[in-house]
């Protein structure tokens, strides 16, 4: 069997459009980086699947590069850089409850730096349902399974990738709504991330940890929703 081409850096942007791509050469100003020119690890067939959902809106991929930091590094580096975009609210979130010494082994938690094709599901209501709101966790893995070529986004890479596309795009997303992630605090309560927005002239990214005597009932999962990544 033929092996399918990866795109190029290149190649994705045409095929996706400026709006939705986000390369390591865009970041060098957000997150003090180099340039990398490597290919996004993704197919053309894959990219042009995603930018046919899109334009159907069906869909709201962005292809974006990851550094490759943890929660806890992500939220240091918005504290220090507080004049991208989401300001003083980093001044609360860097020491808020997740900054505690026996929450370390998820918020130091780090995923392999390179592109990811993440799906941010539009806010309109009929899309609800398609980023599997009103499920339970275990509703929306069982959902995701029936999706081998998908799966749920590491907080981190959701996390770092709404930063850098607000940064590069001025396109704020999670507005509405929160990724469940599956990382879990040291008592075992779900991790979300979300209700991105402006207060008061500032921006705001929230963090929290999901109510375990609730995790099993869909009625409260309301706003909860998944971020997937396309599998390479």
């Amino acid at each position: 069997m033929e092996k399918k081409k990866v795109a190029n850096i290149f190649e994705a942007r045409y095929i996706l459009g400026n709006r939705n791509v986000v390369i390591k050469d865009n970041l060098i100003g957000a997150w003090n980086r180099g340039f990398d020119n490597k290919d996004v690890g993704y197919t053309l067939e894959q990219l042009e699947s995603a930018a046919d959902a899109n334009k159907k809106g069906l869909a709201n991929w962005f292809l974006v590069y990851h550094m490759g930091k943890s929660p806890r590094q992500i939220l240091e580096e918005r504290f220090e850089n507080l004049d991208f975009g989401f300001g003083e609210t980093d001044r609360f979130q860097k020491n808020h409850w997740f900054s505690h010494a026996n929450e370390g082994f998820w918020v130091d938690k780090k995923e392999e730096s390179g592109y990811y094709l993440l799906n941010f599901i539009g806010e309109r209501d009929e899309l609800r349902e398609m980023r599997l709101e009103s499920l339970s966790f275990t509703e929306q893995e069982e959902k995701i399974k029936l999706l081998p070529s998908k799966m749920r986004a590491p907080l981190n890479v959701v996390m770092e990738a709404v930063f850098s596309i607000y940064d590069t795009h001025n396109i704020l997303l999670l507005k509405d709504w929160y990724h469940l992630s599956d990382a879990r605090n040291h008592d075992g309560a779900l991790i979300y991330v979300g209700s991105t927005g402006s207060k008061v002239n500032e921006k705001m990214m929230n963090i929290f940890k999901f109510p375990k005597e609730q995790e099993g009932d869909g009625k409260y999962f309301y706003g909860f929703g998944a971020v997937l990544i396309l599998k390479k």
